[in-house]
């Protein structure tokens, strides 16, 4: 589970489907997303307000298209969107609010190398 996962007490499809076999659900809450693009976010700032927040997510993790692959060759492959850049500073501070450890790209080392294909 996510440090973010915990605090707004994200609820994936697997959450409900084990809450579901063992008894029926009650949520008391002053507003329920369903996961959009900016519904933790959302989320979040509602719940520093003092609102009583239920964030209920399809999959069974949240972030979207981003995601880390593990992998036994290469230990792990970052898919989607694979890094914060330095422009970020939304994501970055509350990366760093949510002690989400960053670090900083290779920029000196040609890492990628482009041929042209026929």
């Amino acid at each position: 589970m996510t440090p973010l996962t915990k605090c707004l007490g994200v609820l994936t499809t697997d959450c409900l489907e084990a809450t579901q076999a063992t008894e029926s659900t009650v949520w008391s809450c002053s507003v329920l997303f369903l996961i959009c693009p900016l519904g933790l976010s959302a989320a979040k700032l509602l719940t520093e307000s003092g609102l009583s927040v239920v964030v209920l997510e399809a999959r069974d993790r949240v972030g979207g298209r981003t995601f880390t692959e593990r992998n036994k060759q290469v230990q792990y492959v970052d898919l989607g969107g694979a890094y914060v850049g330095p422009t970020q500073n939304r994501i970055l501070r509350l990366s760093k609010e949510l002690g989400i450890e960053t670090y900083k790209v290779n920029e000196v080392e040609h890492l990628i190398h482009h041929v042209k294909v026929r």
